[in-house]
């Protein structure tokens, strides 16, 4: 029978803040000693990805906040894009056009309400067909208004669209630089560690710390 595979435990932001500090308390008190089993400006180091992942851990938390809310507009922007288009569609059809001209309005090509490129190309299309094609619209029931509608909708759209991959950017690079810095600490805290056993071998109750 196989055995079973070792769950690991994750630590926490807050833990690994904790262990970092523990680890250079220790090594501190005892650096004469432990500094010259590390590489050079480790515990130096150590002090500034502490200070690194304390500033890093509220701003993870902001960004993955900004990121869902920017994501909620994009998400508003491009049903509201979506339903317009399909909507003036739906009046070319119930206009009985020709299958060719329908084609040149875009009838018939895929669109998804959650897919910001089919809603943009799909408006966008329209609204070039109907600046060289107006007695189209006019003969369908779509009015100036309704492009000026759908107009403000697809920009509106690509706007929401934009902000959300900066969003999205910058939550990654925070994460990004969070992570670094976590696992920086808890590598260090682990060499730091080793260093104190072998160093204090003759003295248990100083290892074992």
């Amino acid at each position: 029978m196989a055995a079973k595979k070792k769950t690991v435990q994750k630590r926490t932001d807050g833990q690994a803040i904790d262990l970092g500090l523990s680890a250079h308390e220790l090594a501190s008190l005892h650096r004469a000693r432990i500094e010259g089993r590390l590489p050079p400006g480790m515990l130096e180091t150590l002090l500034t990805n502490v200070t690194l992942l304390r500033t890093a851990v509220p701003q993870a938390i902001g960004a993955i906040l900004e990121k869902g809310a920017s994501t909620a507009t994009q998400n508003g922007a491009a049903e509201q894009a979506h339903e317009i288009v399909v909507a003036i569609r739906e009046a070319l059809v119930a206009a009985k056009m020709d299958t060719d001209t329908k084609k040149q309005w875009g009838v018939g090509s895929r669109i998804r309400g959650d897919s910001v490129p089919l809603v943009v190309a799909a408006g966008q299309l329209i609204l070039a067909r109907a600046s060289t094609h107006p007695d189209e619209a006019t003969a369908a029931g779509v009015l100036p208004r309704d492009l000026a509608s759908l107009r403000a909708a697809i920009e509106h759209l690509v706007a929401a669209d934009a902000l959300q991959d900066g969003k999205k950017v910058n939550a990654k690079h925070i994460i990004a630089t969070r992570n670094a810095a976590r696992r920086w600490i808890e590598d260090a805290a682990a060499r730091i560690s080793a260093m104190g056993r072998l160093e204090f071998l003759a003295e248990p109750t100083i290892a074992a710390r």
